[in-house]
């Protein structure tokens, strides 16, 4: 005849089971009892720590889990848990340290990779960040947080053919899942294939009306499209929360600034530069903003003032990753050997004259000396040659360039601007 159940065991048995039905406050209580009879049983504590993060009590829960590491230091589940508390609290070296060790005792751990993605990500190591999803998704191809998290840190890397592709693979795991469609849409959006970018935001307008991230990447393609007074009525439910999301105040000031609203813009810009938890690329985007608001307005030492700050991201959000500037990762990727070997177009012209230049350093004004000439016409910043490499499939497929279509891109730009010079 066996002997009966120790009573220890049959409380943390019947807790399990009360947590397996997500009656989380019964096991709580049960959990507290194992450890007030044996307060070194390391699992307890383990387990209660769980049972506190998942319902928002993170100091409970870094306390016990923190006593089941000293007590069960092998147990790879207690690590992982406690570092992602230590995520949600954002004590980033503490959380990577503890998920490092999870690793340690438990390399199949996805979990722990994706949580020092997230880590990554949001400390401003993109590289790392993109190798540590891409390893989650090498081990579960159908894993959509670690999908999605390589979306965007390919995205912001500048590497888009990369991230298109996962977007595809994401879209095919969940063709339904607003934040993938949403995630392809800002791709398209930013390699300038902006017809595909509207058919993804408005099939997420279509699954979930009114998504407020939906809306503002409709209402950024029709700005870009020269659609101001529609982007405007798109960005209408959004506008009671500009001043608390840059995101639709950067939005909100070019619309305003190109339908003559502006008044008041620079004001709540320099004020969003205030808030709390902004990104560095986030306050980047803001100080270009004001600085080209300040050189039309002809104040060019503040103008100057907030394009240095853009290129010397500082305050409270992360510094860029130094290895991850999208310039630096397009010069690398093809050498100057590989760039005399590309395919030419086959039509020669000398009509266009391109003028390249950082902001505030004379493009402008080397473009109205220029066209001062009767034959010369000055057709200011043009984005044809993005749109037209975008609609070609550049951003999205090979980099070797086919000549036929280089002789299509280079047509239809020659034939847009010869539209916009008239005579010259």
């Amino acid at each position: 005849m066996s002997d009966p159940l120790d009573p220890q065991q049959a409380k943390k048995n019947a807790a399990l089971a009360f947590l397996q039905q997500n009656d989380l406050a019964t096991a709580r209580t049960l959990y507290a009892e194992v450890i007030a009879a044996d307060p070194r049983d390391g699992k307890a504590h383990f387990m209660l720590g769980v049972i506190h993060a998942r319902q928002g009590d993170l100091a409970a829960a870094e306390t016990h889990l923190r006593l089941a590491v000293e007590l069960e230091p092998a147990l790879a589940a207690a690590w992982l848990n406690l570092g992602q508390v230590y995520e949600l609290l954002r004590r980033y070296p503490e959380a990577e340290s503890c998920l490092l060790k999870a690793l340690e005792l438990q390399a199949d751990l996805l979990d722990a990779r994706e949580s020092l993605g997230r880590i990554h990500f949001a400390t401003g190591r993109l590289a790392e960040a993109i190798e540590r999803f891409r390893e989650v998704v090498d081990r579960a191809p159908t894993r959509l947080p670690a999908l999605s998290g390589l979306i965007t840190s390919l995205h912001l890397t500048g590497q888009m053919t990369a991230a298109y592709q996962i977007g595809m693979q994401a879209l095919s795991v969940a063709p339904d899942n607003a934040g993938i469609l949403i995630s392809l849409g800002q791709i398209c959006r930013d390699v300038g294939s902006l017809k595909e970018s509207l058919q993804y935001f408005r099939k997420v307008l279509q699954l979930v009306p009114g998504h407020p991230a939906a809306l503002l990447g409709e209402a950024e393609v029709l700005e870009r499209l020269g659609r101001p007074d529609e982007a405007l009525a798109r960005l209408q439910p959004l506008l009671p929360h500009a001043d608390q999301n840059p995101d639709i105040l950067i939005l909100y000031a070019k619309i305003a600034s190109r339908l003559g609203l502006d008044a008041g813009i620079i004001g709540r810009l320099e004020q969003a530069l205030g808030l709390a938890g902004l990104n560095f690329r986030t306050r980047e985007q803001i100080h270009y903003l004001l600085g080209e608001l300040h050189d039309r307005a002809g104040r060019y030492d503040e103008a100057f003032a907030h394009y240095r700050s853009a290129n010397t991201p500082a305050g409270s959000g992360p510094a860029p990753d130094p290895g991850q500037d999208p310039t630096d990762a397009i010069i690398a990727s093809i050498s100057a050997t590989d760039f005399a070997a590309l395919p030419r177009a086959d039509r020669a012209e000398l009509t266009p004259i391109f003028i390249v230049g950082m902001p505030r350093s004379g493009t402008s004004l080397v473009e109205q000396i220029l066209a001062s000439h009767p034959e010369v016409f000055g057709a200011g910043e043009l984005n044809f040659t993005a749109m037209i490499a975008a609609e070609l499939g550049y951003g999205r497929g090979a980099f070797t360039p086919d000549p036929a279509a280089l002789r299509l891109l280079s047509r239809r730009y020659l034939d847009l601007i010869t539209e916009h010079a008239g005579g010259a």
